[in-house]
């Protein structure tokens, strides 16, 4: 018969592609809702383990993604952004916004993400 394992002991979690990928140690990601998650809820996600993700709506400004985005990378942990395609069909700057503070991980959502998906290549500019 195997020992118990003590309960003060967390199981280490398993390592995959994505997560390596990534850089996050808990399976824990939050999601990124316009509106909902700043920069203050992704940073704190990404310093307890998981991967914070900023949720960039159709209002946002440009003062706003950047502040909030400082927010994000405070914690010196990889973050992700979340972006609408319907958004992105008026305008990439949101997208070319964001990604001027070095997010790990893009997600657009709700829409065709081609445009923004050519647009994350380095040929971008």
């Amino acid at each position: 018969m195997a020992a118990p394992t003590p309960r003060n002991t967390r199981p280490q979690p398993a390592t995959d592609a994505l997560q390596q990928r990534l850089g996050y140690v808990e399976p824990i990601f939050n999601a990124s809702m316009a509106g909902a998650a700043g920069g203050s809820l992704a940073a704190a996600v990404s310093a307890a383990g998981g991967f914070g993700m900023l949720g960039i709506g159709g209002n946002d400004t440009k003062e706003w993604i950047d502040q909030q985005s400082e927010l994000a990378t405070s914690a010196s942990r990889p973050w992700g952004a979340g972006l609408m395609a319907w958004v992105l069909e008026k305008s990439l700057d949101p997208l070319h916004q964001v990604l001027a503070h070095g997010p790990s991980f893009i997600c657009i959502s709700f829409g065709e993400p081609g445009p923004a998906a050519r647009c994350m290549k380095p040929a971008c500019g």
